[in-house]
């Protein structure tokens, strides 16, 4: 149990690094940013009560907020995004679904492709809507929008088909 949280918070710093060093740098045509790190929902097992996600995404964007210099943007969206999967996630999986596993497409099927797609659009509109709120350009928050949810659907989905296997029997 405690190697499990363990793998888990290693694969978060992971994901937090690269999008501090690598993602946070690129603007695709100049308005996409992926943010990829919104996949670490989908690393966090079905299990996780819904305290727990809120939790976990909150120190998550904590995290990229201190390294970002960001203040409380990743915070507040990430955190409100946690709490929006403890509560789609189960319209999304059945009640025979093993719960200690995260989700993924070969457990439960393209209606988590949907939920990510519904996850990385909520996330986007806050956070975008947060870093806009002081000059505001619907034209360019629009567009903004959608071109960085398509590159971070894009990054997060190709995640989803290479490491979110069949669990093993154990």
């Amino acid at each position: 149990m405690r190697l499990r949280y363990l793998l888990l918070l290693v694969k978060i710093v992971i994901l937090v690094l690269l999008q501090v060093w690598v993602f946070n740098a690129l603007y695709l045509f100049r308005l996409a940013t992926p943010f990829p790190y919104v996949y670490i929902l989908f690393l966090i097992p079905m299990d996780v009560s819904r305290v727990g996600i809120t939790l976990w995404s909150a120190l998550t964007g904590l995290l990229l907020d201190i390294l970002s210099g960001t203040p409380g943007m990743h915070l507040a969206a990430f955190t409100a995004t946690g709490f929006l999967r403890s509560y789609l996630l189960p319209l999304f999986v059945d009640s025979e679904t093993n719960r200690s596993y995260s989700p993924s497409l070969a457990i439960n099927g393209w209606g988590i492709a949907f939920l990510l797609f519904l996850l990385v659009l909520f996330h986007h509109t806050l956070l975008f809507f947060l870093d806009a709120v002081g000059a505001f350009n619907w034209s360019y928050f629009a567009l903004r929008l959608l071109t960085s949810v398509i590159a971070t659907y894009v990054l997060s989905i190709s995640a989803l088909l290479l490491f979110g296997r069949r669990p093993h029997n154990r």
